[in-house]
C-alpha cells in the first residue's frame, strides 16, 4: 500500500431560497348616520374592513379634506364621529391603510347630507294670506291742500309672515326682530304701523288653525295699549320670542298699515310717478346665540296707480272687519258691473269702474240679503271715492276657510259651494292665490260647504256646518289626487 500526503481544500456550497409573501386583499365600506343630518349635530361615520383580521388604520375623509385623524381599526372596523360638516352635501370616503398582511383599500363615496337646524322663510301677504310683493297706492283730490290725497292702498292691509322649523332632535328658542323700514315720501319713521290691538300672532302649523299666541313674548305687548281693531300702533322694531318643539314649527304673522294713508300735498301726477321701495330687515337669536339662519330681507314695493273706482271696509258696530260679504258695484240704473268679496281678516273691498260714469256700491250677505248701499257717485277718470260700510251687524256668523293640496299650499280657482238645509244652493265662491273662500250669514243654521275639485283631484268629502249668532267657524279642505 501507499500512503497519499498533500493539502486539500474543501469547498461547501449552500442554496439560497427567496420567499415571496403576497398580502391578501381588502374591502373597505362606509356607511354614516343619520343621513341626513343637521348642522351642528354629530354625524357617526363607520368604516369596516374585511377580512375582519385586519389591522392598521383608517382615515376618513371629506372629498379630499381629511376628517380627523387616523383612527385604529377593531375587530374590523373603525369610527369616528364629527359635527364639523357644513350646511350641504359632502362626498365621504374611508382609507384603510393596509398592514404586514393586508393591501390598503378605499371605500366607495357616501353622500352626507347636511341641512339647517332652523329653516326659515319670510315673506309678505294681503289679509287672505295671497303673497304679494308690493301694493298699489291709490290718490285722490284734496280739495282742502289743491294737491293729490294718498287715499288708499290695495290691498287695504297686510301681513309679515314668518315660517320657522326645528329640525333638530331638540327644542329650539328662538327670538325674531323685524325692524319696520322709513318712509321717504312722506318723510316718517315707520312706513308701516302695526294695525289692530294684536297685530302679532303665533300658530304652531301652516294652516294657522292653533294658535300659540299665548306661549310667546312678544314687544310691544299685546294687547297694544289704548287700541281697538282699527288703531294704528307705530314702531321701529317688533320682537317676538317662543320655543320650537323638536321637529315642529312656528308661524308668525304681523298685521301691517301703510301709514302715510291720509297725507296730503303730493303732485297732480303723483299716481303715475309715486314709488317707493321697502327693506324689511330680520335679525334673531337661537339658543340666546345671534344666528345667521334668521338674518332676512324681505323686500316691498309701494307704487302710484291711476284708478277711476270704489272701494273701503266693512266693519260692523264695534268695528270689526265683515269679510265675506259680496260688493257690487252698480251703473245708474242699477245693474251689476262686477263684484268683489270682502277681505276676511280686514273687511277691504276694491272695485274699479271699466269707465267714468255714476255708480254705487251694494253690499250683500250669502243669503242674498242686502246690508247696505253707498249713494250714486260720480266717477271720473282717476277719481277714487273711499266708501266704509259701517255699523254692521256683529252678531252675523260666518264661515271660511282654505282649499290646499297635501302640502298645504292653497289652491286657487276652486269653486266652493253653500247649501242651506233643504239642500239649496244659496251662494258659490272661488278660492283666492292662497286657497281661501269666505260666506257671510245674517242667520245661523246647518249649512253644508262642498268643494268641486279641478281636473287631476278628487273631491273631498262635503262638511255640514252648524253656526250660531257671533260665531266664526273654519272649514278648511285638503285635496288629494
Amino acid at each position: 500500500s501507499g500512503n497519499a500526503s498533500g493539502n486539500y481544500a474543501l469547498t461547501s456550497t449552500t442554496a439560497t431560497t427567496t420567499a415571496s409573501i403576497t398580502k391578501a386583499s381588502t374591502t373597505t365600506s362606509l356607511t354614516s348616520s343619520p343621513n341626513p343630518s343637521i348642522s351642528g349635530a354629530t354625524v357617526t361615520l363607520t368604516a369596516t374592513v374585511s377580512p375582519a383580521t385586519a389591522t392598521g388604520t383608517v382615515q376618513f375623509y371629506d372629498g379630499a379634506n381629511p376628517l380627523g385623524s387616523p383612527v385604529t381599526v377593531v375587530g374590523g372596523t373603525a369610527t369616528l364621529g364629527t359635527s364639523s360638516l357644513s350646511i350641504g352635501t359632502h362626498s365621504l370616503t374611508a382609507v384603510y391603510s393596509g398592514d404586514s398582511n393586508y393591501t390598503g383599500s378605499t371605500s366607495s363615496a357616501v353622500s352626507q347630507v347636511v341641512n339647517k337646524s332652523l329653516t326659515a322663510s319670510s315673506f309678505m301677504t294681503d289679509s287672505d294670506f295671497n303673497t304679494i310683493t308690493a301694493i298699489d297706492v291709490v290718490f285722490s283730490p284734496d280739495k282742502a291742500t289743491n294737491s293729490q290725497k294718498l287715499t288708499a292702498t290695495n290691498p287695504g292691509t297686510y301681513y309679515y309672515n314668518e315660517i320657522l322649523t326645528n329640525n333638530a332632535s331638540t327644542p329650539l328658542t328662538v327670538t325674531l326682530n323685524l325692524a319696520i323700514p322709513p318712509s321717504t315720501n312722506p318723510s316718517l319713521a315707520q312706513a308701516f304701523c302695526l294695525k289692530g290691538s294684536m297685530p302679532v300672532a303665533v300658530y304652531s302649523d301652516l294652516m294657522r288653525t292653533t294658535d300659540v299666541t299665548s306661549t310667546a313674548t312678544i314687544t310691544p305687548a299685546e294687547p297694544l295699549a289704548n287700541s281697538t281693531t282699527q288703531s294704528l300702533y307705530c314702531v321701529s322694531t317688533v320682537s317676538v320670542s317662543f320655543t320650537i318643539p323638536a321637529g315642529g314649527l312656528r308661524y308668525v304673522t304681523i298685521h301691517l298699515d301703510f301709514a302715510p294713508k291720509g297725507s296730503t300735498g303730493f303732485p297732480s301726477n303723483a299716481s303715475s310717478t309715486y314709488i317707493q321701495g321697502f327693506d324689511f330687515q330680520q335679525t334673531g337669536t337661537v339658543n340666546s346665540s345671534p344666528s345667521s339662519l334668521l338674518s332676512a330681507d324681505t323686500t316691498f314695493t309701494a307704487a302710484g296707480k291711476n284708478v277711476t273706482g270704489i272701494g273701503g271696509f266693512a266693519l260692523d258696530s264695534n268695528l270689526n272687519p265683515k269679510g265675506g260679504l259680496t260688493a257690487y258695484l252698480l251703473d245708474q240704473n242699477g245693474h251689476t258691473v262686477k263684484y268683489t268679496s270682502t277681505s276676511y281678516t280686514d273687511g277691504f273691498y276694491y272695485l274699479l269702474a271699466p269707465s267714468t260714469g255714476t255708480y254705487s256700491v251694494q253690499l250683500v250677505n250669502a243669503q242674498n240679503m242686502t246690508l247696505g248701499n253707498t249713494p250714486n257717485q260720480s266717477l271720473t277718470s282717476g277719481l277714487y271715492i273711499e266708501d266704509d260700510f259701517t255699523g254692521l251687524n256683529p252678531s252675523d256668523p260666518v264661515i271660511e276657510g282654505f282649499v290646499t293640496d297635501a302640502s298645504y299650499k292653497g289652491v286657487s280657482g276652486v269653486t266652493v259651494s253653500l247649501y242651506n238645509v233643504g239642500n239649496k244652493l244659496m251662494q258659490t265662491a272661488t278660492t283666492s292665490q292662497s286657497g281661501h273662500y269666505s260666506f257671510r250669514f245674517a242667520n245661523p243654521g246647518t249649512f253644508t260647504v262642498t268643494v268641486t275639485p279641478p281636473a287631476g283631484y278628487k273631491a273631498p268629502a262635503s262638511a255640514s256646518v252648524s253656526l250660531k249668532q257671533f260665531q266664526d267657524a273654519r272649514q278648511d279642505f285638503v285635496l288629494t289626487k
